[in-house]
């Protein structure tokens, strides 16, 4: 589950990430934009360790293309700091969120393959 806890780490970045590149007062849709997408990635890396929500840190990947993209598309004085820390961070998200969750176990078909063969003893001498 640790893309997960790193989905949950950028989460937390990103919502502090207003204070630490000192947004302008005035500039809501900033601050909007980086609170609301840092709670929306720390919510989705949670909820999937319910067994039944478990798939979905894959819409981490929609919040990451938002932020890839809106750093692309927001009208002002060209790249500041803060709109390449949201282009980092949306492409780190995406590339984090399609890790499936039990990432440090073995694949099914290995484990099949595995136990069918040390149930079977004659394959287990060979």
């Amino acid at each position: 589950m640790w893309p997960r806890h790193a989905e949950t780490a950028l989460g937390m970045w990103l919502m502090l990430s207003p204070f630490i590149f000192r947004h302008a007062a005035d500039d809501v849709w900033l601050w909007c934009n980086d609170l609301v997408s840092g709670f929306a990635v720390i919510s989705c890396a949670l909820l999937s360790y319910l067994a039944a929500a478990s798939k979905v840190h894959l819409l981490n990947v929609a919040i990451g293309l938002w932020l890839a993209a809106g750093a692309f598309m927001v009208p002002g004085d060209g790249v500041t700091p803060a709109l390449q820390n949201e282009l980092i961070i949306g492409v780190t998200l995406m590339m984090f969120a399609i890790i499936p969750s039990p990432s440090t176990r073995p694949p099914r078909a290995w484990l099949d393959h595995e136990s069918s063969r040390s149930a079977d003893p004659d394959q287990a001498r060979a």
